[in-house]
């Protein structure tokens, strides 16, 4: 939220275009959501997951639709966008639509004019977020290359990009683009990182590594 106190919950409802933004702050959850049209109908018959992100100024939010469609664009012809948004309001506004295989993980450069995409097939792919329009966001994509990022990507205080598998944890330098291997470990669903550490659910137990110096 603008007020730094306060953090937007986003939804998105099946067989709309509809984003719901709930309100949570000092008081709660407010009940009653700012809802906001936009973007592509996410039907309800097929199956998809995907992040939904908000860029660390806090002026986009992509959302990520995996398809299972076999032919994915004659059904649905941008599975994940890019979309302006108001922390002050909540309210998401217009998109950059785009399309490739079964997008699943995405995180924003620290200066956020750049999107990273990694698809189910660990291809990972950067996006130049000051593109106008669908056609010049599509064509300017750089192909990263075939690489393990692994589950989840989140943006670290250092200013670099964490992938995690159930076995090693990688580093994006979204300077460089270059990656390498942080730590080996038993990993599982990865957590937020608070501080130094990265938090991590194994089987039913809570669990933290330093990532950090």
């Amino acid at each position: 939220h603008a007020n730094k106190q306060a953090i937007w919950l986003f939804t998105h409802t099946s067989n709309t275009n509809s984003f719901y933004a709930y309100l949570i702050d000092k008081n709660g959850i407010n009940p009653n959501p700012v809802i906001s049209n936009a973007g592509n109908i996410h039907a309800a018959q097929i199956s998809k997951w995907g992040n939904v992100k908000v860029s660390p100024d806090g002026k986009k939010l992509v959302c990520l639709q995996n398809t299972y469609w076999p032919n994915p664009w004659q059904q649905n012809p941008a599975n994940f966008e890019v979309f302006n948004f108001n922390t002050s309001t909540g309210k998401i506004t217009g998109n950059l639509g785009s399309y490739i295989y079964r997008p699943y993980y995405a995180e924003f450069s620290p200066n956020g004019k750049f999107l990273y995409i990694q698809s189910y097939s660990t291809n990972v792919y950067q996006y130049d977020l000051s593109s106008t329009d669908s056609l010049s966001f599509f064509g300017n994509a750089n192909y990263l290359g075939y690489v393990q990022l692994g589950r989840q990507m989140q943006l670290g205080p250092d200013g670099k990009i964490y992938g995690f598998t159930n076995s090693r944890i990688y580093r994006l330098d979204p300077a460089s683009l270059a990656i390498e291997e942080v730590i080996q470990g038993d990993f599982g669903i990865a957590g937020p990182i608070l501080g130094q550490e990265i938090y991590f659910a194994t089987g039913h137990r809570l669990r933290m590594a330093r990532i950090f110096q």
